[in-house]
């Protein structure tokens, strides 16, 4: 799969690789809170830049409960 390969690339181990079914805003709050993270990292695709942040990033930047990144893809 897609995730593995990138596992294999930058050396994750498949123990913190994860799979999430549901709401994308909810599964990351849900997997940041239960593997207490520091730094949640979103790409964001938008031309515009920040201020058109999709739905998921926008949630994250204002309700995540731990930092948030977001690079320009």
């Amino acid at each position: 799969t897609v995730l593995s390969l990138i596992g294999e690339t930058y050396h994750i181990p498949t123990s913190q690789q994860f799979v999430e079914i549901g709401s994308t805003k909810d599964q990351i709050f849900k997997k940041v809170t239960e593997l207490e993270c520091q730094l949640i990292i979103l790409g964001n695709h938008s031309p515009h830049g920040l201020p058109f942040a999709g739905s998921t990033a926008h949630a994250a930047l204002h309700h995540a409960p731990c930092d948030v990144m977001i690079l320009k893809i």
